[in-house]
C-alpha cells in the first residue's frame, strides 16, 4: 500500500479505560485531511551457523504500525475535550443560596465565589457585625459560571482578613470540559469522504488508533481554527483476520 490521502466527515468511538469499545459514535468534525503512511523497516538475518555466527546472512521488510495524522476545522464539545485528552460532561446546577462562604480580602486583588454567578451579594466581617459597602470596599464581577469580589487597596476591609459573604448562586446549564492526564485516547474512527488522490467516494475505517494532539489547542489565533491529531493504527481481530483499517471504494 502506498498511502491513503483523504478528506470528509469523521465519527469517532471511544475505547474506555478497560479498552473495551463504547459503542457510541460521535462527529469529529469536518476533516480537512486525514492521511495515513504505512511503515517498515529493512532488518538484518543474523546466521546461527558454526562458521558465520552473527553475521549478517539476509535482510528482511519488518513492518511497523501504520501511522497518520487527522486535521479538523468545526468544533463541538467532544472533539475539544479530545484535543484537551479529556473528558465532556452536562452541567446542570439550580439556583442556590449560600450564606457565611469564607472569603480571604486580597487588597488590590479579588476572591472568587464557589458557586458560578452570583447576585444579592453581601459582604461582611468574620463576626457578621460588620457590613461592608458594595462600590467602596468591594466591587462584584460576575460571567458565565463565576464571580469575583475585587477589593481595592482604598476598601476599609484589611488584607488577609477573614470574611463571610451571602449570595444567590444563579442557575446554570450547560457542559464541561475537563482537561486529562494521557498521553494518548485509543478510538474507532469512521471517515465518510474522498480520495484525494483519486477523487474516488470512499469510506475508511480505522477499528483501533491510539490519537494525540499535535500541538496545543490556539484558541488566541486569528487564522481560521484547525486541531491536528496524530493516529498510530492498532491491529484488531475483524472477522477472524488482524487488521488496522479497510478502506471501502464507493460506487
Amino acid at each position: 500500500m502506498h498511502g491513503f490521502k483523504g478528506s470528509g466527515k469523521l465519527s469517532f468511538a471511544l475505547y474506555d479505560d478497560n479498552d473495551v469499545l463504547v459503542e457510541k459514535y460521535y462527529p469529529l468534525g469536518n476533516a480537512t485531511t486525514i492521511e495515513l503512511t504505512p511503515d517498515s523497516e529493512t532488518i538484518e538475518v543474523l546466521s546461527t551457523q558454526n562458521d558465520d555466527y552473527g553475521q549478517a546472512a539476509d535482510s528482511m521488510t519488518e513492518a511497523k504500525p501504520t501511522k497518520g495524522t487527522v486535521t479538523i476545522n468545526r468544533f463541538n464539545r467532544r472533539n475539544l475535550a479530545l484535543a484537551f485528552m479529556g473528558t465532556d460532561s452536562q452541567k446542570a446546577i439550580a439556583e442556590t443560596t449560600v450564606t457565611d462562604e469564607v472569603v480571604t480580602a486580597v487588597l488590590g486583588g479579588a476572591a472568587r465565589l464557589a458557586k458560578g454567578e452570583a447576585s444579592a451579594v453581601v459582604v461582611q466581617d468574620v463576626t457578621d457585625t460588620t457590613t461592608y459597602v458594595d462600590g467602596t470596599d468591594y466591587t462584584v464581577e460576575t460571567g458565565p459560571g463565576f464571580t469575583l469580589i475585587q477589593f481595592p487597596e482604598t476598601s476599609s476591609i484589611a488584607d488577609d482578613a477573614t470574611l463571610h459573604i451571602d449570595y444567590t448562586a444563579g442557575a446554570d446549564s450547560g457542559f464541561l470540559i475537563d482537561g486529562g492526564v494521557k498521553s494518548t485516547r485509543r478510538i474507532r474512527l469512521l471517515c465518510d469522504g474522498r480520495n484525494r488522490f483519486t477523487g474516488q467516494p470512499i469510506l475508511l475505517e480505522i477499528f483501533k488508533g491510539s490519537l494525540a494532539p499535535n500541538s496545543p489547542f490556539n484558541f488566541l489565533a486569528s487564522d481560521p481554527a484547525e486541531s491536528s491529531f496524530s493516529i498510530t493504527a492498532i491491529s484488531v481481530d475483524v472477522n477472524g483476520t488482524k487488521k488496522p483499517f479497510e478502506v471501502h471504494v464507493k460506487e
